[in-house]
């Protein structure tokens, strides 16, 4: 799949529903449990407020089970905005199966700006059979008194065909360009590590 600017995605039905069916927290500073964030919920707006900081991956994850599904013969986009009080260089967007953690759409990493909002989208996304899709936030790594709103979800069958990114080459930009090689092979066999002919 493809991330491209949130504001090239065309006007689609948005599969999302803020009736969600539940959510479920993970805050855990250096891998010690303690209370849940402070979480809000408007419409398809939601607030979570961290005050301690972590210092790892999965140490601060909001999920939010929804109660759409997704099919396999079928491709998928899928839009968020971020607006932060603070920088945040190691955000995890993850859209999985309900019922299995290893079974999911996506799991991308993404840096977020602190003041203003933060439009990201994943296009193109190849989908997966489940009957119930759960919508992952983790904010792991985050400094203390952390805050950030997460709104206009959006999460939509695809219209038209993928967009894979050409790459062209440019041979004024080669290193290799010119360069020599010579290979070299060594055979052996046994614990002697004795050579044998490589002539051949």
């Amino acid at each position: 799949y493809i991330i491209v600017p949130f504001s090239e995605a065309p006007k689609v039905e948005n599969l999302w529903s803020d009736d969600i069916e539940k959510t479920e927290f993970y805050y855990a500073p250096n891998w010690n449990k303690i209370d849940d964030p402070t979480f809000s919920q408007d419409g398809n707006t939601y607030k979570v407020t961290l005050p301690n900081g972590t210092f790892d991956t999965w140490q601060a994850h909001v999920k939010l089970f929804s109660k759409i599904g997704s099919t396999a013969d079928k491709v998928y986009d899928f839009s968020v905005i971020f607006t932060p009080n603070q920088n945040h260089d190691n955000v995890t967007v993850k859209l999985t199966d309900s019922q299995s953690d290893e079974n999911f759409l996506f799991a991308e990493k993404v840096k977020i700006e602190a003041g203003k909002p933060n439009e990201i989208k994943f296009t193109g996304v190849n989908g997966i059979d489940a009957e119930r899709l759960t919508l992952v936030f983790d904010f792991g790594w985050n400094p203390d008194n952390f805050e950030v709103e997460i709104s206009d979800i959006t999460i939509s069958e695809h219209v038209g065909e993928v967009e894979v990114p050409v790459w062209n080459y440019n041979p004024d930009g080669d290193l290799t360009k010119g360069a020599t090689y010579q290979n070299s092979t060594y055979y052996a066999y046994g614990n002697d590590w004795i050579g044998l002919n490589t002539n051949v």
